[in-house]
């Protein structure tokens, strides 16, 4: 079989406000027969996410998905967890900047393959992890300079203005911010769009294949780089205005009113 649309061969799903919403941080019925009947076409799934594997384990007891895109494009595997890319950050420039954060009280969640480390817990953490799952709130914090392990994705909890000063001390970085109160630090190079293309070179198919679903400013570029992007209703203005199109909600069967729009399904 083969899908209504010919040009969409691959679909990718962020998580937060586009495959779950922010209060049961469920799927809803709608979602769940849209990525069915697309498996049905036989067009490949994945999830593209600013998660790490650990908190977005949750989302494979919905969907067989057929692989995910973690820390906004650092680490890509496929369904088996077979590594596809794996990009962490500077661990030298990581390290240089824990003084400062620790000095100034910023709080950061610094992301490796299998765990987070928090150097501080504050109400910016508690209120932001409410947001996303209330189950990952941390309990406790540790010195991410005792571990070697890779960090592939720091995540700060910064207003515009600290983030300025913070990512002067990352230069060989840049920030993607879905929150007020909240950022994501990646390598320079990095964003959603790498994994995306990294995973197109593994299977055989072009960016203009592939369709993508997204809401918050981590989204933006990916939406702005494959073949059709698309806003959630939920989605902030900025990524509204870069995206091919705005369908409803997340909450309004938002995914599964695109991908008929567009004779996807």
């Amino acid at each position: 079989m083969t899908t209504n649309n010919p040009m969409v061969k691959a679909v990718f799903f962020d998580i937060d406000g586009t495959l779950v919403n922010y209060k049961t941080h469920v799927i809803c019925d709608s979602t769940l027969a849209a990525l069915r009947a697309l498996r049905a076409q036989g067009v490949k799934l994945f999830v593209a996410t600013g998660r790490a594997p650990t908190s977005a384990e949750f989302i494979k007891e919905y969907f067989d998905f057929d692989g995910f895109v973690y820390f906004n494009g650092a680490l890509c595997l496929d369904k088996d967890g077979k590594i596809l890319h794996d990009e962490p950050l500077n661990r030298a420039a990581v390290d240089g900047a824990i003084p400062y954060m620790n000095e100034n009280k910023i709080a950061c969640c610094f992301e490796m393959a299998d765990r987070t480390v928090f150097n501080l817990i504050n109400d910016r953490v508690r209120d932001l992890m409410k947001l996303v799952d209330e189950s990952s709130i941390p309990s406790s914090v540790e010195d991410v300079s005792q571990t070697a392990d890779s960090v592939y994705q720091l995540s700060a909890f910064v207003t515009a203005d600290e983030e300025a000063d913070l990512m002067r001390l990352l230069p060989d970085c840049k920030a993607l911010r879905w929150h007020p109160l909240f950022i994501n630090v990646v390598g320079k190079n990095g964003g959603k769009p790498v994994g995306i293309a990294k995973i197109c070179e593994r299977c055989g198919f072009d960016m203009a294949d592939v369709m993508a679903f997204g809401d918050g400013g981590n989204d933006s570029d990916m939406l702005k780089s494959v073949g059709l992007g698309v806003a959630m209703g939920n989605a902030g203005d900025a990524v509204k205005q870069i995206a091919d199109y705005v369908t409803t909600d997340v909450d309004a069967n938002g995914v599964f009113n695109a991908l008929k729009r567009f004779e996807v399904i």
